[in-house]
């Protein structure tokens, strides 16, 4: 683990994060070149998926995870009875109402995830896919963006990652970044 230029108090400082969130910043840019995301996830108690999500929120990179790659896209297209799951095209997964009135987003044959709601079913499909990323075919451990398209193929909806949170990710990336802060300090 190399020493990390800046502290977990500059980081909330500059990101407006909680100091426990820079806390797990800092430490997850510090080991990020020596480190596999695996290894950060398990020293720190949570599921791989949680560790993606916070390297790309942070913009830290490690040898089998980079958050600035070109994210492997996948669309749900609204059909008649639910959603289907496609990837450049081809029927990858679906989310239908099941008999319980809960909706069943699945990935067929890798991951399934079921919830009340038909669009929070697909974002924890969504959120799943990107932490198996490293072990799908033909995602190469890329980050997974996924959109909600329309029977005519229109984008609408970016079902995944939430884009709400697109500033206060730029925020957060820019307070990890100690070549930026040293140049504002001189």
């Amino acid at each position: 683990m190399r020493d990390y230029p800046l502290s977990a108090d500059q980081v909330r400082n500059s990101s407006g994060s909680t100091f426990a969130q820079a806390q797990v910043a800092v430490y997850m840019a510090a080991i990020s070149d020596s480190k596999s995301i695996t290894a950060f996830a398990e020293s720190i108690g949570v599921k791989l998926k949680d560790a993606r999500a916070l390297a790309y929120e942070w913009g830290v990179r490690f040898p089998d995870y980079d958050p600035y790659a070109t994210p492997k896209r996948l669309e749900w297209r609204k059909i008649k009875v639910g959603w289907e799951l496609l990837d450049q095209g081809e029927v990858v997964g679906s989310c239908q109402r099941t008999d319980s009135g809960r909706y069943r987003a699945e990935l067929f044959s890798a991951a399934a995830v079921e919830n009340w709601d038909a669009r929070r079913a697909m974002r924890e499909l969504s959120a799943e896919l990107d932490g198996m990323s490293n072990d799908l075919p033909n995602f190469n451990g890329a980050p997974v963006k996924t959109v909600e398209t329309s029977e005519q193929g229109l984008v609408g909806e970016v079902i995944y990652p939430p884009q709400a949170e697109e500033e206060v990710i730029h925020k957060k990336r820019s307070a990890l970044d100690y070549r930026a802060m040293t140049r504002e300090a001189a």
